[in-house]
């Protein structure tokens, strides 16, 4: 893992040496959009599709996730795939130069200009594994915030997102002070560089949180994201995403954070790239007897046979009557119908967790909400990093760097409802069982041996893919896991083959 440890008294030391200081010093005018925005989660342990194969023509934003951070210290960090992890046409040295998927991210961002990439902090795993306990320490959040702006630097980033999952009454205000020194530190850097602003973005849940400042975050943020509704804490099978209806819903969600004074240009609607497999219902709404798998929308039909889709309510499954199973996921008919709702009444945009879950083609939820939301936002992203302290990003990989502009592309995207603004989409506020927040962990250590499945260890960190033995049964881990035995949480799946 690659860590980084810097001066948190140099925060903001690197200014460029040639933007002088004038009698009235830019200040960046937020937020940078001139269209609707179309986010995309890009995950750091999969790697699939490669990142030079990511169809990004529908998006506008890339989160790149997951960043870790320390509990202990508040420093951020990566893993070296993300900054030495060679890919094809890769031949510069990984000493003084950055490789890994973040160098991939800025190519992405050369070929289209107005993509922008963020790195994601955080994580639901991360979240309630008590990463984010730093909070309470002053010297710690300067850490983090000082860390987050070297690393735009460094990385030749567009911003911060901060997937922090585990908010409560306690939490709540130390979070919105974090985010609010973090906005004011982003400002500060664009002032220096007398550059256009750099984003900052939060995943948050489907109505405000215990302890949330809502009036006080939303001057912070740039957009607020999130979604999904069910999960392993659910009962019944129910919709994870619907528009409309159910015991609870995305526009009743947005609804709440207007009414608590979040800006409705701000908010995006969360989309989920993925199902939930409920078993023993054969209806939404009826007693299951469990939440057993989370399988990716790319392995899901769009239509046909078996799927059910409630375009006025926005939402759809697929029922196996063979097996008993609902799955509840999107399909494009109601991504189109959602897309319709957030042009209608004035949001954001939309976002989806993972571009690696979703199809191509046709059938791609991402470019079937880009489609339907119409005009993207078309404001460029940046390419100038002169203090960055890789030597390839330094040089905008030995293109010449277009120069700082001084000056916002353009003021918030268009709104086209006169309705009170709104609040980012956000799951509820049971714990969320999307695998949106499960970063790779830098060490793995609980591969099966050889000679069978090893034995589950409550301290050993797995990923997506090993198989392990627990009390006579097999296990599959789903995603990037540790401290969570199998049986308690849709993270394991049983069965596999050592």
């Amino acid at each position: 893992m690659l860590t980084f440890t810097f001066n948190t008294r140099a925060l903001l030391s690197f200014a460029l040496a040639s933007a002088a200081v004038s009698a009235a010093p830019f200040k960046p005018t937020r937020r940078a959009a001139n269209g609707l925005v179309n986010f995309g989660y890009y995950d750091d342990w999969t790697w699939k599709p490669l990142p030079a194969e990511v169809d990004t023509s529908g998006l506008t934003h890339i989160l790149y996730s997951f960043a870790s951070c320390s509990n202990t210290t508040g420093h951020i960090s990566v893993n070296d795939d993300d900054t030495k992890k060679k890919f094809d046409g890769d031949s510069e040295d990984d000493s003084t130069n950055l490789l890994g998927g973040l160098k991939q991210m800025y190519l992405l961002k050369q070929k289209q200009r107005n993509l922008k990439v963020l790195l994601s902090v955080g994580g639901y795993t991360a979240s309630i594994n008590g990463d984010f306990n730093f909070l309470s320490d002053d010297g710690m959040v300067k850490t983090f915030v000082a860390d987050a702006v070297q690393m735009i630097e460094d990385f030749g980033l567009d911003g911060i997102d901060v997937d922090y999952e585990a908010i409560d009454a306690t939490t709540g205000p130390l979070f919105v002070s974090l985010m609010t020194q973090l906005r004011s530190a982003l400002d500060d850097y664009a002032t220096q560089k007398s550059d256009t602003p750099y984003l900052l973005t939060a995943a948050v849940a489907l109505s405000p949180s215990t302890g949330i400042d809502v009036p006080t975050l939303d001057k912070a943020l740039d957009f607020w994201n999130a979604y999904d509704m069910s999960g392993s804490w659910v009962k019944t099978a129910e919709y994870q995403s619907n528009l409309k209806g159910g015991p609870s819903n995305v526009a009743a969600g947005l609804d709440a954070y207007v009414t608590a004074g979040a800006t409705k240009g701000k908010v995006v609607m969360g989309i989920p790239a993925y199902g939930h497999v409920f078993t023993g219902a054969s209806e939404i709404g009826q007693p299951a007897t469990g939440l057993v798998d989370t399988p990716t929308y790319a392995t899901l039909p769009s239509s046909g046979d078996g799927v059910h889709e409630d375009l006025e309510n926005g939402a759809s499954y697929l029922y196996d009557a063979s097996a008993q199973k609902i799955t509840v996921y999107d399909t494009p008919g109601v991504v189109k119908v959602k897309a319709g709702y957030v042009v209608g009444n004035g949001f954001a945009g939309t976002m989806f967790w993972t571009v690696s879950d979703d199809k191509t083609g046709a059938d791609s939820l991402i470019k079937t909400a880009a489609d339907g939301l119409g005009s993207l936002d078309a404001s460029q992203n940046h390419l100038s990093f002169p203090k960055s302290k890789y030597d390839n990003i330094k040089s905008n990989l030995g293109q010449a760097a277009p120069p700082s502009t001084g000056a916002p592309v353009s003021s918030e995207p268009p709104v086209t409802s006169s309705a009170p603004s709104s609040e980012p989409p956000v799951t509820s506020s049971a714990p969320p069982s999307a695998p949106s927040s499960d970063p790779p962990a830098p060490t793995t250590t609980g591969s099966p041996s050889s000679g069978g499945c090893s034995p589950f260890s409550l301290t050993a960190t797995y990923t997506k893919g090993d198989v392990v033995s627990f009390q006579g049964q097999s296990y599959t881990a789903q995603w990037w896991t540790t401290n969570v035995a199998p049986g308690q949480d849709i993270v394991w799946s049983a069965g596999g083959s050592c």
